[in-house]
């Protein structure tokens, strides 16, 4: 297949997507990183927000047992003075608790955000978190039973007991300062965890970016650029003369497409060069063909090449090439009777010989022996031939057979009919040099 504008647009547009895929791969690697990187930055936020607001807690409860203790120690032992100070020392301690409340809905607020994303969480397996997420609950239902019972031993706001309830939270608020303590370093723990996370995930997003960049770049560089260049080159060193060389089709789908339409374009310019060159070469026939098959086995995509001689009374099989094929062809006879023989004397008149399907013939026509010979040896899906005549008026067909499993394609066709005239003369010039080869040869026929 040579370089047309058609396939050199097709394999540009592939190069495109092929870019474009990459690309493609490289951004969505980016942008997942990058997802991930803000949900643990997300993350690690509320954890820092959860730790900060149990810290606030500590300070409230703290104050909290304050007020008791400074109630306990400076309560007004008289009547007079009780009523006195009730308005003061009561005012403090709702205001006490409705701040304590504050902060355990805020803690509570934190908590419920990362748990939000617990599904999420769960794929990290975050112990550490969900530790501290079951002591929030435990720590949750505590407070509620302590201000539950807190209010019940301050009694009715019109005349409320506060030594009751300064007793009560001397009493019992030892036992949720420890539980607070402990949900405070699982919480801790839950926050340096994520830190760390976020410190692997930032690595590993890292490293997966430079890891996937090189392995891009390393198949760009095995799969297209190396191909490429070293396509470039072999074009140099057909253009200083080395034509007919060929080079290995690797890499991509795309430029394994360009290499081989090098090689196919090398091929022809050899074998366009070799006729030029050798048409007037004085040499045997048999030389000659083997010379013609050579140069052109790769261009024209033919594993055989034969000679055919005709009279008015014999159709005859004279040289065939490759020469391992051609010492050991037995039946060169063609009756001129059968159909294969009157197919090759009616292809003067229509100056082309095609037959394709070569092994159905071979089946078909069982009495036709040099056609079995002929898909025997050469396994052809696809016979052409080219008739022609000597000065002397003789008549030839050079055939030229393919295994490609759809035969020759329409450039190869199109090429051998355009070649097909100087190696016939080249063929002639051989003849010239040995004028017994215008004899027909009586080969046993078998």
């Amino acid at each position: 297949m040579l370089i047309t504008q058609e396939s050199f647009a097709l394999f540009r547009l592939r190069l495109i997507t092929t870019f474009s895929v990459a690309a493609a791969l490289l951004i969505t690697v980016v942008l997942a990183s990058g997802y991930a990187l803000t949900r643990l930055s997300h993350w690690q936020q509320s954890a820092a927000n959860w730790h900060a607001s149990s810290l606030q807690l500590s300070g409230q409860l703290s104050v909290l047992l304050q007020q008791a203790q400074h109630y306990k120690r400076n309560a007004p032992r008289d009547y007079e003075s009780y009523n006195r100070d009730l308005v003061v020392f009561y005012q403090q301690f709702l205001h006490s608790i409705a701040a304590t409340e504050q902060a355990v809905a805020v803690l509570q607020q934190h908590q419920q955000a990362l748990a939000n994303d617990n599904e999420l969480l769960s794929l990290l397996n975050a112990t550490e978190l969900f530790q501290a997420q079951n002591l929030h609950a435990q720590w949750l239902q505590d407070w509620q039973s302590f201000e539950v019972a807190l209010h019940d031993a301050l009694g009715d706001p019109a005349e409320p007991r506060l030594e009751w309830g300064a007793e009560y939270i001397l009493a019992n608020i030892a036992p949720l300062q420890a539980r607070r303590d402990s949900l405070q370093s699982a919480i801790a723990s839950a926050q340096q965890r994520f830190e760390q996370g976020s410190q692997q995930g930032r690595l590993l997003a890292m490293s997966t970016l430079i890891v996937l960049v090189l392995v891009l770049l390393l198949l760009l560089a095995l799969r297209v650029v190396r191909p490429i260049v070293r396509t470039a080159h072999a074009c140099d060193r057909v253009a200083s003369g080395e034509y007919g060389l060929q080079i290995d089709e690797t890499g991509s789908t795309e430029t394994r497409q360009l290499q081989h339409a090098f090689n196919q374009l090398s091929a022809r310019a050899k074998l366009m060069l070799d006729l030029v060159r050798d048409i007037h070469q004085p040499t045997d026939t048999a030389t000659k063909l083997n010379d013609i098959f050579d140069s052109g086995r790769s261009a024209l995509g033919i594993n055989w090449l034969g000679l055919i001689a005709l009279d008015s009374s014999r159709i005859e099989l004279t040289h065939s090439a490759p020469d391992a094929l051609d010492a050991h062809w037995r039946h060169r006879h063609i009756s001129p009777n059968k159909v294969f023989g009157q197919e090759l004397q009616a292809s003067f008149q229509q100056q082309w010989l095609s037959l394709d399907n070569i092994r159905q013939l071979a089946v078909s026509r069982h009495d036709e022996r040099f056609l079995r010979e002929l898909h025997k040896n050469t396994l052809a899906s696809e016979v052409v031939g080219y008739p022609f005549r000597c000065p002397q008026h003789k008549q030839f067909i050079l055939l030229f057979s393919t295994r490609q499993e759809t035969g020759f394609s329409a450039e190869q066709s199109n090429l051998i009919r355009a070649l097909v005239p100087l190696m016939a003369d080249a063929i002639l010039e051989s003849f010239e040099t040995n004028t017994t080869e215008l004899t027909l040869p009586m080969a046993s026929s078998h």
